[in-house]
């Protein structure tokens, strides 16, 4: 299925109008899901669960001027902004983690106007191994859902939502 749709976006040049998705969106605690259950399978001790869903995440998203890419920058009160740019054309970039130890696949895709995907394939942990992140413009236009997905081999997908609210 992956090699359809990317093979399909590198023929049409798979370009998102990307206005709805624009913006700085704030992390709506009051909503979603938390995330231990996303990122425990990856090694994060289930001690730092509490601080980790406590800490509130600003998003910023800027579409590229050609509309075939999107970088988002994702801010806590914690740490210092990470920025994530794709192309939408479904070629994958290697890239290493902010403290250097794993390298993954970063790629990305669109729904339109209103949705985003970020895939990161995580080669090093073996066949099967990817995190998804779609981040969805909700109905009402002023409600972001960040849908995480961890695909793992022989194991269920986690599925891990969180709602940001557009920024005024």
């Amino acid at each position: 299925e992956r090699i359809v749709r990317d093979f399909a976006n590198q023929l049409t040049g798979a370009r998102c109008v990307c206005g709805d998705i624009a913006g700085t969106w704030i992390e709506d605690k009051s909503r979603g899901d938390k995330l231990c259950a996303f990122v425990t399978p990856l090694g994060v001790p289930r001690v730092v669960c509490p601080l980790i869903d406590a800490i509130r995440t600003t998003l910023t998203i800027a579409c590229d001027d050609d509309g075939r890419g999107v970088t988002i920058v994702d801010k806590t009160t914690f740490s210092s902004a990470n920025a994530t740019h794709v192309r939408f054309d479904g070629s994958e970039v290697e890239r290493t983690t902010r403290g250097g130890r794993k390298k993954f696949m970063l790629s990305g895709g669109c729904e339109g106007a209103n949705a985003a995907t970020v895939t990161c394939r995580l080669f090093q942990r073996g066949d099967g191994w990817a995190t998804k992140q779609v981040r969805e413009v909700m109905p009402d236009g002023d409600t972001l859902r960040e849908r995480n997905i961890l695909q793992r081999p022989d194991a269920p997908d986690v599925v891990v939502d969180r709602f940001f609210k557009r920024k005024a």
